[in-house]
């Protein structure tokens, strides 16, 4: 399994109830990007949010998405630096 797709897992299932808790029932992450990038030595991610209710999620929108992807990172990004790119769409 790709960084990516490992990643992508580990936020939309082990962090269900927070994913839900922030943007709404049925909201989920896609991780478009994960690259490292020499010339910073660190990894950039673009995540893209999906979201169901438009004025409930963006309320925490991009600090949400922010925490979500740390975490996640935490779990699997052995301590390296994360630059975090947040987009938003609406399901």
């Amino acid at each position: 399994m790709k960084k990516r797709q490992l990643l992508q897992k580990v936020i939309n299932h082990s962090l269900r109830n927070q994913l839900t808790l922030m943007f709404g029932e049925g909201s989920y992450i896609s991780i478009d990007v994960l690259d490292y990038i020499r010339s910073k030595k660190s990894y950039l991610v673009h995540a893209k949010i999906y979201i169901t209710n438009i004025e409930e999620g963006m309320l925490l929108f991009p600090d949400g998405v922010y925490m979500l992807v740390n975490l996640g990172w935490k779990v699997m990004g052995k301590g390296q630096p994360l630059m975090i790119l947040p987009s938003v769409d609406v399901k």
